[in-house]
């Protein structure tokens, strides 16, 4: 998902998840697509029978692609419905359920997860009471995995809005108290901001292209995807907004 002081409510939906599927050649709607898939999972253990939770996994590439791969089995929860009939419909192997990630514990009351995983969805949640409620998910020896973006402002990011669709960049002194507050302890914290500043640039350039091409008939949604991804990348270009990845084991 992507996180723009604008109307990212445009990118959220299913229609606007489809269109980024289309830009980023896959059905991702987070910087990095497969890529940074791998170089998240790279700082976790493989194991093909591990129960892991996709939380905010959109149109399910990324959960198909982690299962694919042998990192585990995913279940993948989301609030958009449509994407949830889309993510069954195309990634059967996978498990997707419809649902508020907030309440998550009523879905799973038998705690199943060794491992929760976030790619570019945390930054729009309520980022304290929702690890509150992966704790209660998890297993007593669990791991937790956050792709998203930083802030670099102290609490004055450009992109920051916390009405209607929340967009709030990680603070990580804030988050790594959150964390300790619900039984999670911070053990890795990778910064991934010139990752984030490359994929940026790669993906303006793409939708670039596709508004120079004449016969392109999405226009409309490509020029409002453009201002969004470069106001983003500007916003990384000028080290307000950065790119990270925190991961974090269950505390007793």
């Amino acid at each position: 998902m992507n996180c723009t002081a604008t109307n990212t409510s445009s990118f959220r939906d299913y229609k606007g998840k489809k269109f980024l599927s289309y830009t980023r050649e896959g059905d991702y709607a987070h910087p990095g697509e497969e890529d940074a898939i791998r170089l998240v999972f790279s700082y976790l253990p493989k194991k093909a029978d591990q129960k892991i939770l996709d939380a905010g996994s959109g149109l399910g590439g990324t959960a198909n692609f982690i299962q694919k791969h042998h990192w585990g089995e995913v279940i993948g929860i989301d609030i958009d419905q449509d994407g949830i009939i889309f993510a069954q419909e195309k990634y059967p192997n996978c498990e997707f359920i419809y649902g508020d990630i907030h309440t998550v514990d009523s879905l799973f009351p038998n705690s199943p997860f060794d491992l929760i995983c976030m790619f570019s969805t945390y930054y729009s949640f309520n980022q304290k009471n929702v690890l509150t409620a992966f704790h209660k998910v998890t297993k007593p020896i669990a791991k937790l995995a956050i792709f998203d973006y930083s802030d670099f402002t102290g609490g004055n990011n450009p992109l920051t809005r916390k009405e209607k669709n929340p967009c709030v960049p990680l603070q990580i002194d804030l988050i790594t108290e959150y964390m300790e507050l619900s039984g999670w302890m911070l053990i890795q914290h990778i910064d991934v901001t010139e990752n984030f500043k490359n994929w940026y640039e790669t993906l303006t350039k793409r939708i670039q292209k596709l508004l120079e091409d004449p016969d392109f008939k999405m226009r409309e949604k490509a020029l409002d995807a453009h201002k969004h991804y470069h106001r983003i990348y500007n916003s990384i270009a000028n080290r307000e907004t950065g790119g990270v990845i925190l991961i974090a084991d269950k505390m007793p």
